[in-house]
């Protein structure tokens, strides 16, 4: 039985310093229940904006063949 990675408490996850990589995307309505809660299935387009503008704005970098791509808590 494998058990998951413990998380490094000294990283703040909600300051934006703490990450190398950062890009804006727009909530669009159709992204939106009646509520104006973002709807579960448009996290999906916000991960696929990320990896395309990762990749284009010098992504180049890393090797696509080495990496791979999913979201986690």
């Amino acid at each position: 039985m494998s058990t998951a990675p413990e998380i490094d408490n000294e990283i703040d996850l909600t300051d934006r310093a703490s990450y190398a990589h950062w890009t804006a995307d727009v909530i669009r309505f159709a992204d939106l229940d009646p509520l104006a809660h973002v709807n579960n299935v448009a996290f999906t387009t916000f991960f696929e904006s990320g990896r395309v503008r990762f990749f284009n704005d010098g992504g180049s970098a890393v090797d696509r063949q080495d990496h791979a791509w999913m979201a986690a808590r």
